[in-house]
């Protein structure tokens, strides 16, 4: 859910991905659960490996320093796994963490338990969500996935070092850290995740003619502030792109932008598309100098997005130009025509055309501007033959005067 997954990441059966972008040398086991980690958290130069039903999770924590009363987010890397039971105590025999006993953890990684509750804290306690696992901050060294391995078995600690680093760290719990959220930055990281995916989806979609539709991410940036952020990225496609069919429909997505931007207070997306602001990029555009029309329309619009009816002006001038391209993309067929010089065919004779009769079972004109640019389009139709035979037909021959 709200992921971006990297070619480099092999994920195990009935895996949970939420608000993560995963990249890097990363393989997990079955059933396990990621949340809210990014490249930043994954940078690593060995393979990261998470075991089977591990629960890894990043989190925005603020924290207060001694002498300012500004909270500093860091980021704060967990684990646990999903069979272990967070409340209880650490005595008793069903007590886990990442599915180990806590005996069998102290043993294999050297950590103590009053490193992990102190002196004073009573028995009943001392469980996982108390327990100061989760290093925070180090003074000289970066705090990163290395640990989260090493404290769930898939890493070993060959020469102490990732032990001593643990140890020189400040260290959170997990009542720690949910008690300490920077709740504004998890949101506008989640928010951000999102249209960064949805930059990269109609990139993807635009530049390989998918059949999607794409006017919802338009939509949710003109409400979320994003507007901005996804006509850079259509201004790149546009003017990047070679093909004029491709060029079209980015502009008319362009179109939808400012009609969003708009809303309903901006009138009718109707009229001629004619002032003299565009007519340079129009020019330039019928020249064939797509790159060059698309960047002279962008620095029109700036100047034409400070009114709703301004807007909407400017999303009509889009379309005129998305009109013209639409216009060269059709006329390119003609490379595919050939005409040559033939024998006439004799007086008298007729020629017949016959062809099967097309039945429309759904989406009829879908596939046409500019409703197949706001909504993508699929057209699926038969044709069929009646009574063996082709119903649909013509004739036609050469006689020797013009006859009415």
């Amino acid at each position: 859910m709200n992921s971006y997954i990297s070619s480099g990441v092999s994920l195990g059966s009935k895996n949970v991905v939420s608000h993560c972008h995963l990249e890097g040398s990363l393989s997990t086991g079955s059933s396990c659960v990621l949340s809210n980690l990014k490249g930043c958290d994954m940078q690593f130069p060995q393979e990261m490996e998470f075991n089977e039903g591990m629960i890894v999770q990043a989190f925005n924590v603020g924290l207060r320093s001694l002498t300012d009363t500004k909270r500093h987010v860091t980021r704060v890397l967990t684990v646990f796994g999903k069979y272990d039971v967070l409340d209880t105590p650490s005595y008793k025999g069903s007590s886990s963490f990442c599915h180990d006993l806590w005996v069998v953890f102290f043993n294999r990684t050297g950590i103590s338990k009053e490193e992990l509750w102190g002196t004073k804290m009573a028995d009943k306690e001392m469980n996982l969500v108390t327990a100061r696992l989760f290093p925070a901050f180090h003074l000289t060294g970066k705090i990163g996935m290395q640990v989260i391995m090493w404290l769930q078995g898939a890493l070993a600690d060959v020469d102490g070092t990732i032990l001593d680093t643990w140890r020189s760290s400040w260290r959170l719990s997990l009542h720690d850290i949910q008690a300490n959220i920077d709740r504004q930055t998890e949101f506008d990281e989640k928010r951000q995740l999102y249209f960064d995916i949805a930059r990269r989806k109609i990139e993807f979609t635009l530049i390989n003619c998918g059949n999607e539709g794409l006017s919802h991410y338009f939509s949710n940036a003109c409400v979320e502030g994003y507007h901005n952020y996804m006509l850079d990225a259509l201004d790149i496609v546009a003017s990047e792109c070679e093909a004029s069919g491709v060029a079209a429909r980015t502009l008319a997505c362009i179109a939808d932008v400012l009609g969003c931007l708009a809303g309903d207070r901006g009138g009718l997306r109707s009229g001629p598309a004619a002032n003299k602001q565009w007519m340079a990029a129009y020019s330039m555009l019928e020249g064939g100098d797509i790159r060059g029309g698309v960047r002279a329309m962008q620095e029109v619009r700036k100047l034409w997005m400070d009114r709703p009816d301004r807007l909407v002006r400017a999303a009509r001038h889009y379309e005129g130009a998305c009109q013209i391209l639409i216009r060269q993309a059709v006329m390119s067929a003609r490379q595919f025509i050939a005409i040559s010089e033939v024998d006439l065919i004799p007086m008298d004779k007729w020629v017949i055309a016959e062809c099967a009769v097309r039945l429309d079972l759904a989406g009829g004109w879908t596939d046409t501007p500019p409703i197949t640019y706001e909504h993508g389009g699929a057209v699926t139709n038969v044709a069929i033959m009646v009574d063996g035979q082709r119903p649909v037909g013509a004739k036609a021959k050469r006689i020797a005067e013009c006859v009415l």
